[in-house]
Order: structure tokens, then C-alpha cells, then sequence
């Protein structure tokens, strides 16, 4: 709507014909409701991060397979997430990178690499790049070791 808000007027509609089949936890809210993180998809499933600080995997029928909370990331998940065959990999607006065990979710390993990270990550040679935010208008890139999340070099 014109103001911002994420939430479509009630007489919209949409251009194409398109059926709401279903509708989960919302993804995008408040003063920050444009969507940021793009779905990630592969084989397993579907990733995405949300404005609330909630990142979903669900399957390619839309259910809910799991969920992580990034505390203290209420600014939310802007990045999309970057998956190798077994680890999801998601950067916060905490300042965290995210390691996250693609089949049921758990945090495999977490690294405070600055004050915000609003970018995606990279998967490369074994390593996490990443760009992140340290103070306006400063900001770094990293490197994580895959395994471990130890910060190979800034």
C-alpha cells in the first residue's frame, strides 16, 4: 500500500489469478515489511529468513519442516541463506553467521562476526564469505571455515 506497510488494501488485486492455498507465519512485518531474503530451494526443501528474526525451512508444498530463532535479531534475516549438502548457512541482523543442520535445524555453530549482517553469504572452497556491517558507515568481509565457524581472516 502506499505507505509501506506490507499488508495489501482490501479491493487489491493481484494481476495474475492467484489462489492463497495457504498462509504460515508471517514473514515480513511492521515498519520492515518489504521482503529482503529470496527463498533458497534445492532438493530438500525450501529456506527462508523473515523481518521477525525466524528463518523456515518448509517443503515444496509450503509446510513448515522447522524453524531457528536468531536471538536478539529483531531487525530480522536479510540475506538468503547459502546451503551446502548438509548445513544451512544464514547471516543476522545481530551480527551473527548462522551454521544450521539442514535436516532437523539444529545450530551446528554460531559466530558474532559484527553488529549487523544484511547481505547472503557465499559457499566456497570449504569457507563462508561473508560481508557484514560494523558501524555506519564502516563494515568488513570475512572468511569462516565451514566446520567449525572459526573466522579464517577479515
Amino acid at each position: 500500500n502506499p505507505i509501506r506497510t506490507s499488508v495489501a488494501p482490501e479491493n487489491f488485486q493481484p494481476k495474475a489469478k492467484v489462489k492463497v492455498v495457504k498462509q504460515i507465519f508471517p514473514l515480513n512485518v511492521d515498519i520492515h515489511g518489504a521482503s529482503k531474503s529470496s527463498p533458497t530451494v534445492d532438493d530438500t526443501g525450501v529456506y527462508v529468513g523473515s523481518d521477525t528474526g525466524w528463518f523456515f525451512k518448509m517443503d515444496h508444498e509450503g509446510n513448515t519442516l522447522w524453524t531457528f530463532y536468531g536471538p536478539g535479531s529483531n531487525n530480522g534475516i536479510h540475506g538468503s541463506a547459502a546451503l551446502d549438502d548438509k548445513k544451512v548457512y544464514i547471516g543476522t541482523y545481530n551480527g551473527f553467521m548462522y551454521a544450521l543442520d539442514k535436516e532437523n535445524g539444529d545450530l551446528v555453530w554460531a559466530n558474532p562476526v559484527a553488529n549487523y549482517i544484511g547481505a547472503s553469504p557465499l559457499l566456497a572452497d570449504g569457507a563462508v564469505f561473508i560481508a557484514a556491517e560494523t558501524g555506519h558507515p564502516d563494515g568488513l568481509v570475512a572468511k569462516l571455515d565451514c566446520n567449525t565457524g572459526k573466522t579464517l581472516w577479515v
